[in-house]
């Protein structure tokens, strides 16, 4: 299952493992070893997470894509909130998520509605 453009979930008969889209850029790897030149520009997946379902997939991403604001500002969180949402309803039309406070903190949660 795509998450736009960059990310996916693919699972196996044990776990629902989170990929991240990269391409080969021509510096070395961060093992030293050098690009083959027929590499530069391909397109490869690296394992972000491994999750025991669908849900705790998504909510890897979504912790993910928050992280990477900077949590500085509540308007870019929760802007950032809304496109996660946006582009997971998307992708399961059949399931729709939402933010309900869980307590006085302002914390989140994700729940289900069918």
């Amino acid at each position: 299952m795509l998450l736009g453009k960059n990310y996916k979930i693919e699972s196996d008969d044990l776990q629902v493992t989170l990929f991240e889209r990269k391409v080969r850029s021509g510096k070395p790897s961060r093992f030293g070893r050098k690009v083959k030149p027929e590499n530069i520009g391909k397109e490869y997946w690296i394992p972000l997470g491994y999750y025991s379902n669908i849900r705790n997939a998504l909510r890897g991403f979504i912790n993910m894509e928050l992280l990477k604001t900077g949590l500085k500002d509540v308007e870019i969180i929760l802007d950032k909130f809304e496109e996660l949402y946006k582009l997971i309803e998307s992708v399961t039309p059949e399931t729709r998520l939402e933010t309900s406070p869980t307590d006085s903190s302002n914390e989140c949660s994700i729940k289900e509605i069918k």
